[in-house]
């Protein structure tokens, strides 16, 4: 049988402020920790840990490596040693913040035994290395993403002269047709372009030699065509 989903009727709103989320649900909107929330959901232990929205006042920090760090980590840690591998990125009893994890020196314990985490910063850098190959990313907090939650809104709507959708709302112009201007704005591309190869129009005009070229047949210093304006006496 296919595995089955559990409904729950009076789940909280995620969208609401006051909805609780675990840290698993912070994490899983931020596309560079794919590959670390696909390890986290094989390993029991630590996804329950994570993924815990009861005790409030249990605290820990977790080190969560992007997508580019486990082309290397993966080599050497295999399927079987999953839990050890984040075990050894949890630092437990204990919130740090971004701030605060510049002014530790001692190693923080984690929760595999015996393994530590030395934390050095490098104030000429202001750089966080951990174990000294591991830059830490302090614009990833446990608040989420900076778009999260965000509401994307169209700038462009349709215009009511032409149709398109170019009427920005706030300048109150369309792009297209020049709306509310009594003069329909429009281009002739095909003209245009035919000017801008014409010799001594546009920006032709100070053009005296023709350029070497394939389509010219490298031709080299003739002289542009001299262009005659014609006049009505």
């Amino acid at each position: 049988m296919g595995e089955k989903l559990l409904y729950e009727p009076n789940a909280p709103d995620y969208k609401l402020a006051y909805a609780s989320q675990s840290l698993f649900d912070k994490l899983a909107p931020d596309p560079s920790l794919s590959t670390f929330m696909d390890v986290l959901t094989q390993v029991d232990d630590i996804f329950r840990l994570l993924n815990n929205t009861n005790n409030q006042n249990q605290q820990f920090t977790v080190f969560c490596p992007v997508n580019s760090a486990f082309r290397n980590e993966l080599d050497v840690y295999t399927r079987a040693h999953l839990e050890e591998f984040l075990q050894n990125h949890v630092v437990p009893n204990n919130k740090i913040d971004p701030e605060t994890l510049k002014h530790i020196h001692s190693p923080l314990k984690t929760l595999l035994p015996g393994q530590t985490i030395k934390v050095k910063h490098h104030f000429f850098s202001q750089r966080t290395m951990l174990n000294d190959h591991a830059m830490v990313d302090t614009s990833h907090t446990s608040k989420g993403t900076s778009s999260f939650g965000k509401r994307h809104t169209k700038t462009h709507t349709l215009c009511r002269r032409c149709g398109n959708r170019a009427f920005h709302k706030q300048k109150k112009t369309c792009a297209q047709c020049g709306y509310p201007a009594a003069k329909i704005r429009s281009f002739n591309w095909s003209e245009k372009g035919q000017r801008r190869k014409t010799t001594g129009t546009g920006r032709m005009a100070h053009l005296k030699d023709v350029q070497r070229r394939f389509k010219n047949g490298f031709r080299e210093g003739t002289q542009a065509k001299k262009v005659v304006k014609a006049t009505t006496a």
